[in-house]
Protein backbone atom coordinates (compact mmCIF):
# COMPACT_ATOMS: atom_id res chain seq x y z
CA UNK A 1 0.00 0.00 0.00
CA UNK A 2 2.90 2.34 0.76
CA UNK A 3 4.40 1.88 -2.70
CA UNK A 4 1.04 2.41 -4.38
CA UNK A 5 0.62 5.66 -2.44
CA UNK A 6 4.14 6.76 -3.33
CA UNK A 7 3.51 6.03 -7.01
CA UNK A 8 0.33 8.10 -6.95
CA UNK A 9 2.21 11.00 -5.40
CA UNK A 10 5.06 10.74 -7.89
CA UNK A 11 2.68 10.59 -10.86
CA UNK A 12 0.80 13.62 -9.53
CA UNK A 13 4.05 15.57 -9.13
CA UNK A 14 5.30 14.54 -12.56
CA UNK A 15 2.04 15.49 -14.28
CA UNK A 16 1.89 18.80 -12.41
CA UNK A 17 5.50 19.60 -13.32
CA UNK A 18 4.82 18.89 -17.01
CA UNK A 19 1.82 21.21 -17.05
CA UNK A 20 3.65 23.96 -15.14
CA UNK A 21 6.62 23.69 -17.49
CA UNK A 22 4.37 24.29 -20.48
CA UNK A 23 2.59 27.14 -18.68
CA UNK A 24 5.90 28.82 -17.81
CA UNK A 25 6.39 29.77 -21.47
CA UNK A 26 3.05 31.62 -21.52
CA UNK A 27 1.99 35.05 -20.42
CA UNK A 28 -0.22 35.33 -17.36
CA UNK A 29 -3.52 35.52 -19.25
CA UNK A 30 -2.84 32.39 -21.30
CA UNK A 31 -1.57 30.56 -18.22
CA UNK A 32 -4.82 31.32 -16.39
CA UNK A 33 -6.76 29.86 -19.31
CA UNK A 34 -4.64 26.70 -19.06
CA UNK A 35 -5.17 26.61 -15.31
CA UNK A 36 -8.93 26.50 -15.80
CA UNK A 37 -8.52 23.69 -18.35
CA UNK A 38 -6.46 21.66 -15.87
CA UNK A 39 -8.43 22.23 -12.67
CA UNK A 40 -8.77 18.47 -12.16
CA UNK A 41 -4.99 18.04 -12.44
CA UNK A 42 -4.41 20.81 -9.89
CA UNK A 43 -6.97 19.51 -7.44
CA UNK A 44 -4.55 19.64 -4.51
CA UNK A 45 -2.26 22.45 -5.67
CA UNK A 46 -4.65 24.92 -7.32
CA UNK A 47 -4.17 27.58 -4.64
CA UNK A 48 -0.38 27.33 -4.83
CA UNK A 49 -0.41 27.62 -8.62
CA UNK A 50 -2.84 30.53 -8.54
CA UNK A 51 -1.19 32.43 -5.68
CA UNK A 52 2.51 31.69 -6.27
CA UNK A 53 3.22 30.41 -9.79
CA UNK A 54 0.88 32.60 -11.86
CA UNK A 55 2.05 35.93 -10.34
CA UNK A 56 5.62 35.08 -11.33
CA UNK A 57 4.67 34.95 -15.02
CA UNK A 58 4.99 38.09 -17.18
CA UNK A 59 1.77 40.01 -17.71
CA UNK A 60 2.38 40.16 -21.44
CA UNK A 61 4.19 37.84 -23.79
CA UNK A 62 7.81 38.78 -24.28
CA UNK A 63 8.96 39.60 -27.79
CA UNK A 64 11.51 36.97 -28.68
CA UNK A 65 12.70 35.41 -31.89
CA UNK A 66 10.60 32.34 -30.99
CA UNK A 67 7.24 34.20 -30.96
Amino acid sequence: MLRVGEKKILHFLSDTADILASMSAMNRKDALVQLTKHLKDFKYSKEYVKDVFIPLLPKEAKNTIFN
